[in-house]
């Protein structure tokens, strides 16, 4: 470790054990009974101004992600809050809530707590304390009901791990930048030869099917295959639903825990938790812009999942990749795909709502209206949010690197605009990272990197015996992933992420690719192909399987070096 990180580090381990001695203080009567330090949360303009680093950021975000949200913090929902009400039980009323749909959880790490595993001798054991709720062991599971007051159609979902994520964040970010160039191409042609233009959405080899642009810009979009009609990749959640890592924790942190981040509420996204003012210690602003940063910068930036043949037979190894493809897995379950640029930013949301080019447009129609296209009624609707997407980094970064021009405001002679919009941009590929997040993947002489991801980051229907009861909102309201729709699982560190499937209904890997068969399935297919192999050869495609890992740790704890839940190593 760098002699920069270590101080880093150190200086973040100082400002725990201070805020542990507070209490202790005749300066500091009141003691602080909350989990999260304050001294370690972390202003946006900060961030945007680069004064802070990668390593502080990491460990300030690890910090957010580990620790428990309590009501001592001033967080939580009212008795009378929107989601509380409707969950009282009926036989007693004194109990506050049935616990889904916000306070489920208190920690991101309560059921985000697939760790890996390390070998002792001739045994696997997991690297640290932690498991993966099935729909019965429920300890680590996540229930979502779109409707709270229908319990009766639900949806249970098995959290994934979370290494890696910075790689799919830059792959989905270039996907999205592609599509839109092309649609964007697509309309310049269309409006010039004034007739109907039909295009493949197709990006880094991954087919999103067609659309029809017409002379006047319009969309068909009927074409269109495992995309939302905006034509962003969401690789996040098992629908699909959130097109950052951004997006997603500031919708988790409101979702499971009734924490109300600051750049949702000044959106009017979700409501106030605590309405008529009956939660005397409410706190206001409760995440602030800079701290969701900080998670978001923790993620990104950890190690990828690795491909380890440590205890397994090679030979089957081998062979069961290449049955992958016979089977016609890899059709989906793309071996590997390619990032071009490995910087990764993480951008700033107060910029992605007020920069001038939206409030421009915003002027000349009205943000909260529908607008209807004037052309075939067969085309769908296009809405006010796929027309203003001011809060997706994704367009806003395709218009920042296509369109400068309507950022003017935002440089001069003196100050030229940055290749990035404001937020927090760092490199892939730089070994200058925390513990934590080493080894990263290799790179090619450019920089590019290919990312052994097993995945098209597309949606895919599954078929009845998979869907949902009912579909699910994506981070644009008006937007739905069906219920028959998820999007593919990568399968990088899928051996060590049992039980399998979105609501861990498979408990063996087998049990994972055959409950993928059933009417209406994408995959059916490919099962049937499964089932056709000898049991040898099938057994050899989930050794292959068994060789997609989670990282182990990579290096031991060092004495007063801040661990994952936050505490001090011994």
């Amino acid at each position: 470790m760098h002699l920069m990180q270590r101080l880093e580090i150190l200086s973040i381990i100082a400002t725990l054990l201070a805020g542990l001695l507070l209490s202790g203080s005749p300066a500091n009567a009141e003691r602080y009974d909350g989990v999260l330090n304050p001294a370690l949360l972390t202003s946006q303009d900060d961030i945007n101004s680069g004064t802070i680093s990668l390593q502080t950021l990491f460990y300030r975000g690890m910090h957010i992600y580990s620790n428990r949200f309590t009501t001592n913090d001033g967080l939580g929902e009212a008795p009378d809050g929107p989601r509380r009400r409707v969950q009282l039980l009926a036989q007693n009323t004194r109990s506050p809530f049935l616990r889904f749909n916000g306070l489920d959880a208190q920690a991101c790490l309560e059921c985000h707590s697939a760790l890996g595993f390390r070998q002792q001798g001739d045994l696997s054991m997991p690297r640290e304390p932690g498991t993966v709720g099935s729909g019965a062991g429920i300890s680590a599971s996540v229930l979502i009901f779109e409707n709270p007051n229908d319990i009766n159609n639900g949806i249970v979902r098995n959290a994934p791990h979370n290494f890696g994520l910075g790689y799919i964040q830059r792959l989905s970010d270039e996907m999205t930048a592609e599509l839109l160039a092309k649609r964007e191409a697509a309309q310049d042609e269309a409006e010039a030869i004034g007739e109907d233009v039909e295009l493949q959405m197709t990006s880094k080899g991954v087919n999103f099917g067609s659309i029809v642009v017409l002379p006047n810009r319009s969309l068909d979009r009927a074409g269109l295959q495992g995309l939302s009609i905006d034509m962003v990749v969401r690789p996040f959640q098992f629908k699909g639903v959130a097109s950052s890592l951004r997006n997603f924790i500031a919708g988790a942190l409101n979702f499971h825990f009734s924490v109300q981040p600051k750049e949702l509420m000044d959106r009017a996204f979700i409501p106030d938790d605590n309405p008529n003012r009956t939660m005397a210690n409410d706190k206001h602003d409760e995440v602030m812009e800079g701290d969701v940063s900080a998670v978001a910068v923790f993620l990104a930036a950890m190690r990828p999942p690795v491909q380890d043949t440590t205890g397994l037979d090679v030979e089957s190894v081998n062979r069961g990749r290449t049955l992958m493809d016979t089977a016609s897995c890899t059709a989906c379950l793309i071996p590997s795909l390619r990032i071009n640029d490995p910087l990764v930013t993480i951008t700033d949301p107060r910029f992605l709502r007020d920069f001038e080019y939206y409030e421009q447009e915003r002027r000349k129609s009205d943000f909260l209206s529908v607008r209807r296209l004037k052309t075939s009624s067969s085309i769908p609707a296009m809405t006010a949010e796929e027309e203003f997407p001011d809060y997706l980094a994704p367009v806003v970064q395709y218009v920042w690197a296509n369109h400068p021009e309507k950022f003017q405001q935002l440089k001069s002679p003196k100050r030229p605009l940055p290749a990035h919009p404001p937020g927090f941009t760092f490199d892939l590929n730089s070994n200058n990272m925390p513990d934590e997040a080493l080894p990263r993947l290799p790179h090619n002489p450019d920089g590019s990197i290919d990312v052994p991801l097993f995945s098209d980051l597309r949606r895919h229907k599954m078929g009845d015996y998979l869907r949902d009861t009912v579909p699910q909102r994506t981070e644009m309201q008006s937007m739905l992933a069906p219920a028959d729709e998820f999007v593919t699982r990568p399968l990088w560190g899928v051996n060590d992420t049992a039980p399998w499937l979105h609501d861990g209904r498979a408990t063996t890997l087998r049990e994972a690719i055959v409950m993928h068969d059933g009417p209406g399935s994408e995959a059916a297919g490919s099962v049937a192909l499964f089932n056709a192999m000898s049991h040898e050869d099938q057994e050899a495609l989930i050794e292959f399987l068994r060789s997609l890992r989670l990282p182990g740790k990579g290096h031991p704890p060092e004495p007063g070096v801040l661990h994952r839940e936050g505490f001090l190593t011994q």
